[in-house]
């Protein structure tokens, strides 16, 4: 492993044919040696971590990952930032893989076509995209499409004329029972149309032989009285039709849902979440609900806090804690409080962070640190000011001369100031590092000529 690695390095997990390393990927892909990977597979970031919640094993969980799987605030340029990560970190596989080489990257419809495409501009040919079907899906809790139950591989190489990748044939022909690994399967009557088989591998632009007609082997496990009968594909579907009525129970079960008697369909595998689908219970219901949202200006610049987050729903289960995995059974009983809304977002200017920004001035030649003024709605607020909704706040990065002199404890009437070496008014407005001093007042002619020539 070392070996593909420019310079030496500590590995954090290491056996005799693999190793780990541990950190930022676009970092270390820059410490690889140009063309000496094989192969590359990779399961880049799907950007889904945006602070909202999911359900998993009946439980609220959140969907973030890490700050390495969000997207910038500024949601006009997401696309543009997706595609751009996309583009970098495949140039730099390109660069480490061999001319024969080929990568794996796997993903959902919230990035795989950006990655589709970054592959295609970086010099690489897609040799296939191939389907992966979950067994395992995350429940469809909003019921407003279909349930996302695959991901996308797609495999490809160097698009160099000269570039071969690899692909053991005979290795997935055995795995596969000793047959050609098919792409297509036909089953049922139509199937016995002839030539059907071979205009559909050329609609599908494959070869006739990855077309499958499927008969009697599907009917292995099926005795038949009849000997006579001839076992084909035409006898697939209708033999389907009745194994599937009879291999299911077809009945109905009632439970109460909120006091309410509910129908059903039993299929052996019933759940909480069935019943909140059937029942058209509201989502919003079942998981925490945020307070109000407080939205402000801070210097031109808007910025939202977030209410808190209240508390789940409670599930009971015949009087018992349950959650919406839990399965369930005829006449159960199912009670659901709905989930609270949390306290609406407070926040105090004390509690921004630009409230801790200062401000230096020099006076008489020494550096006098202040606090910023903060301003809102153009008034002067303290620390201590709850900010309201639709507020414009503003931290103020100057100070008037008198609100120099009444920090310095300076009487304006006695002295006279100047700012920058020019006598100030008292609303002149001192900003960083401009310089302050004063001379004392006496009340003779010469002070007055004196502010007469300065002025």
């Amino acid at each position: 492993m070392e070996q593909i690695f420019e310079k030496k390095r500590t590995f954090y997990y290491e056996t005799d044919k693999a190793c780990m390393v541990l950190g930022d990927a676009l970092k270390i892909l820059t410490k690889i040696s140009a063309e000496s990977v094989d192969m590359i597979f990779a399961d880049p970031p799907y950007f889904l971590s945006n602070d909202g919640i999911t359900c998993q094993s009946g439980k609220m969980v959140s969907v973030n990952k890490g700050s390495w799987d969000k997207l910038p605030k500024d949601g006009a340029r997401n696309i543009e930032y997706k595609h751009k990560f996309n583009r970098k970190w495949i140039r730099l596989c390109r660069q480490i893989l061999k001319p024969n080489g080929s990568i794996w990257i796997s993903g959902t419809y919230h990035n795989i076509y950006s990655i589709g495409m970054a592959l295609e501009q970086e010099a690489f040919k897609i040799i296939n995209n191939i389907t992966w079907q979950k067994t395992n899906p995350p429940p469809n809790l909003s019921c407003r499409c279909f349930t996302h139950s695959t991901e996308t591989i797609l495999w490809a190489q160097k698009n160099d004329k000269t570039s071969r990748h690899f692909f053991d044939y005979q290795a997935m022909k055995e795995l596969n029972g000793g047959k050609s690994v098919n792409a297509v399967f036909v089953v049922g009557g139509g199937g016995k149309v002839p030539g059907f088989t071979e205009k559909l591998a050329e609609n599908l632009g494959i070869l006739k032989e990855r077309v499958a007609l499927r008969g009697a082997e599907v009917m292995g496990n099926i005795d038949f009285i009849d000997e006579s009968i001839k076992k084909d594909s035409l006898l697939v579907t209708p033999i389907g039709i009745c194994l599937n009525f009879y291999n299911q129970k077809n009945s109905f079960i009632f439970i109460y849902f909120n006091g309410e008697r509910m129908k059903l369909y039993d299929n052996d595998k019933l759940t909480i979440m069935d019943a909140v689908m059937q029942a058209d219970y509201p989502n919003d219901f079942l998981f925490p609900r945020r307070g109000k949202e407080l939205e402000f200006y801070v210097n031109g610049r808007q910025r939202i806090i977030r209410g808190e987050v209240g508390d789940s729903a409670v599930i009971l289960l015949n009087g018992e804690t349950v959650n919406l995995q839990t399965s369930i059974k005829q006449n159960d009983r199912i009670i659901i409080k709905e989930s609270t809304i949390g306290e609406p977002a407070v926040c105090t200017l004390d509690s921004l962070p630009e409230y801790e920004d200062t401000i230096i001035f020099e006076v008489e030649k020494r550096k006098i640190v202040c606090p910023k003024f903060t301003q809102v709605n153009g008034k002067l607020e303290a620390g201590y000011y709850q900010i309201k909704q639709n507020d414009k706040i503003e931290f103020l990065d100057y100070y008037t001369a008198e609100q120099v002199a009444q920090f310095l404890d300076i009487n304006l009437d006695m002295v006279k100031l100047y700012i920058n070496n020019r006598l100030a008014d008292r609303t002149d407005k001192v900003y960083e590092n401009f310089s302050l001093k004063w001379k004392e007042l006496t009340g003779t002619y010469e002070d007055l000529l004196e502010i007469e020539e300065d002025r």
